[in-house]
């Protein structure tokens, strides 16, 4: 090669680095690239990628991914007809899946779900740098090892939790002791109850619907109403009665909200003691400067050790792809403090996995600590997923209903044991009818 060539190509690699380093930021960051991977920095691989279309998966992971590994190529396969089809999802997914056959899979939580039922995706535990989950917080591997079946099928980027916040302003005013992690149901009844007869609500909650309160304290509580095989609906029960009582006596008592809107939020506003709300709130209050002092403590429940956790951003592998490897090492690429913190993808309504851009919410004094530290409530998420596989049907159907007959029981027009007894009839008369078809 002639001396003048040899000078073009070491000022056009000369160029490419600054550029590289100029569009990431890292000069200004104070970041650095992940340590390579030599599993897929030399040769040229091909790596198709199920995502929402091509233009967003460049945008979010592709254009850094190219700086670190020029040699990857990707070939995106856009997931939207899986919800632009009228068909239903789990048929849509699987089928797109088996044809397209990609080898990285970025999925929801439900989607995951799916996969992982008819077999989809690859186990990660061998694949990956035991780093990658030893690093996650442990609700998080708790829920990820609960849809790999003991291993772990995919990572999640970013996780949610919801949390019970409260307005210390208000607690001191009336001299009634703040809210700790060690509360049941009834105590947190109890001390919403203490705000009777006063200007503040005890408690503000954005649905209107008594019965979304209700569900969600028995499930924390370890309850459930579905069994494992969808077969039988159980609501008359002692659980659940008692925490219908509790519902009951806020309700009537005047201590909850009776209606709610996006633009009007009585805690924000500093006029409700307490709400229930996912961790994004956390960051809304940080960032409006609310003219009181908060704090945040984990839901009340039977079981303190444990909370709720949602998972977002999945990423997984198919368990097909002859390319295994090597989209396992673009995983622990995506997933490495350095990629994360440079593209600054975490939501500030969700917490990230990743050590690095999480250390703050890892430490003691920070009030979300307890979401790094404590265990996921695997039955609202059980719950849930059993639900979210019934037919629109039954969920259309049995949902009002409750709706319905909380509303009885609130008002006292039926005690909280037949309400919930005609919930159960009903519900078993729906699922009966399911099976019969």
């Amino acid at each position: 090669m002639r001396s003048s060539a040899i000078i073009r190509l070491i000022n056009k690699r000369i160029l490419g680095v600054i550029l590289i380093l100029f569009v990431s930021g890292i000069w200004l960051s104070g970041c650095s690239f992940a340590r390579k991977d030599p599993k897929i920095e030399d040769d040229t691989i091909s790596l198709s990628v199920l995502y929402d279309d091509s233009r967003s998966f460049y945008q979010d992971y592709g254009n850094y991914i190219n700086m670190q590994y020029p040699n990857i190529k990707f070939k995106v396969i856009s997931s939207d007809p899986i919800y632009n089809s009228d068909r239903p999802v789990k048929e849509s997914l699987t089928d797109l899946v088996e044809k397209e056959q990609p080898d990285l899979l970025f999925l929801t939580q439900y989607q995951q779900q799916i996969l992982q039922e008819t077999n989809a995706l690859m186990p990660l535990k061998a694949l990956l740098d035991s780093s990658v989950l030893e690093n996650m917080p442990q609700g998080v591997r708790d829920l990820l090892g609960y849809y790999g079946d003991g291993d772990f099928n995919s990572v999640a980027e970013v996780f949610s939790s919801e949390a019970l916040f409260y307005n210390k302003k208000l607690f001191e005013q009336f001299s009634i002791p703040v809210p700790d992690g060690s509360m049941s149901w009834a105590d947190f009844s109890n001390t919403a109850r203490r705000f009777t007869n006063t200007d503040v609500l005890g408690l503000y909650t954005a649905s209107m619907d008594p019965s979304v309160l209700f569900v969600k304290m028995g499930l924390s509580d370890g309850l459930s109403y579905l069994n494992k095989d969808k077969t039988h609906l159980t609501m008359n029960t002692d659980g659940w009665t008692k925490l219908a009582e509790t519902v009951k006596s806020m309700y009537m008592d005047g201590v909850v909200n009776k209606a709610a809107s996006a633009s009007d939020n009585d805690f924000i506003s500093g006029s409700a003691a307490m709400t229930i709300a996912q961790v994004g709130l956390y960051e809304q209050l940080v960032s409006m400067k609310v003219p009181f002092e908060w704090g945040v403590v984990p839901l009340p429940a039977s079981d303190h050790s444990k909370i709720p956790i949602d998972l977002a951003k999945l990423i997984a592998v198919n368990k097909n792809s002859v390319n295994g490897e090597a989209a396992a090492s673009i995983i622990e690429f995506i997933m490495s403090d350095p990629a994360i913190a440079a593209n600054s993808r975490a939501s500030t309504s969700l917490l990230p996995t990743a050590v690095a851009t999480s250390t703050d919410y890892r430490e003691s004094s920070n009030p979300l600590n307890f979401m790094y530290t404590l265990s996921a409530n695997i039955n609202i998420n059980e719950q849930h997923d059993r639900l979210q596989s019934m037919p629109e049907d039954f969920i259309q159907s049995f949902f009002p209903e409750l709706t319905s007959r909380m509303g009885d029981i609130i008002r006292g027009e039926i005690d909280s044991r037949s309400g919930l007894m005609e919930v159960e009839s009903y519900g078993n008369t729906l699922l009966q009818a399911l099976k019969a078809k």
